[in-house]
C-alpha cells in the first residue's frame, strides 16, 4: 500500500473509533473509496479486521 492509501485507512479508523460517529458506509466515501466493499477489504488488510467489527470492539 502506498502513504497515502495507509493515511486514508487510518483516517477512517479514527472516525470508527467515534461513539455516535458516521457509519461504515459514510466514513468509505469520507476517506475516498467509493465503495464499502472495496473500503472494508482494504481495512481489514491493514487491520486483520472488517470496519464494523473494528467499531464494535471500540465500543467495549
Amino acid at each position: 500500500m502506498n502513504f497515502v492509501h495507509n493515511l486514508r485507512i487510518r483516517k477512517a479508523a479514527d472516525l470508527l473509533r467515534q461513539t455516535g460517529g458516521p457509519s461504515v458506509e459514510q466514513v468509505a466515501h469520507q476517506v475516498g473509496f467509493k465503495s464499502r466493499s472495496h473500503f472494508s477489504s482494504a481495512f481489514k488488510n491493514q487491520f486483520g479486521i472488517f470496519p464494523a467489527a473494528f467499531r464494535e470492539g471500540q465500543l467495549i
